[in-house]
């Protein structure tokens, strides 16, 4: 797939504590009504690519690859109470489900171009906060998102400013 950066193209990742990954595709939400602002244009799709480490820059590359690829073709989650952490995990409560996750969001975006953030789960909402955001060259390549996805999954994020501003929100402990 060429990487249009006039077009958005963004995938969800979920990973657990054992950094096991798993990659999803988004799909057009079929249910969408025109001029609806509440229900979403894009969805997970379902079967995602899943990843258990180790695994080498180049497999997590290709994994990340795939998954773009299945862009648009895949038969959305339609779960409406649930959050994907639930539903992939398959622990009901988001608090209870999230315990130990980290949330990805990578691609790129019209006007913002290629990124990769990096997010942790809300004790009270059913979400999760971004921690931190990196911006990567229009040319980046799909083993330099690759790259830049193993480097946040090994920082120290606590040591982060924003951690800390929201360390009080984060659930991040089982207490």
């Amino acid at each position: 797939m060429d990487m249009n950066l006039q077009e958005l193209r963004t995938l969800q990742i979920l990973v657990d504590k054992d950094d096991r990954l798993a990659i999803f595709s988004m799909t057009k939400n079929p249910k969408k009504i025109e001029g609806d602002v509440w229900s979403p244009v894009w969805l997970a799709a379902k079967n995602p690519i899943e990843l258990q480490p180790p695994f080498t820059v180049d497999e997590l590359a290709d994994a990340l690859e795939r998954s773009m690829n299945a862009w648009g073709t895949g038969e959305p989650i339609f779960e409406d109470r649930i959050s994907l952490t639930e539903y992939y995990y398959k622990i009901k409560g988001f608090k209870k489900a999230s315990l130990g996750t980290k949330y990805v969001g990578l691609g790129w975006k019209p006007g913002l171009g290629k990124f990769i953030s990096i997010m942790l789960p809300m004790k009270t909402k059913r979400c999760y906060i971004g921690i931190e955001l990196q911006n990567l060259s229009d040319d980046a390549t799909w083993k330099d998102f690759a790259n830049a996805l193993l480097e946040l999954l090994s920082m120290d994020l606590t040591q982060l400013s924003s951690y800390k501003t929201y360390k009080r929100q984060l659930n991040i402990s089982s207490d």
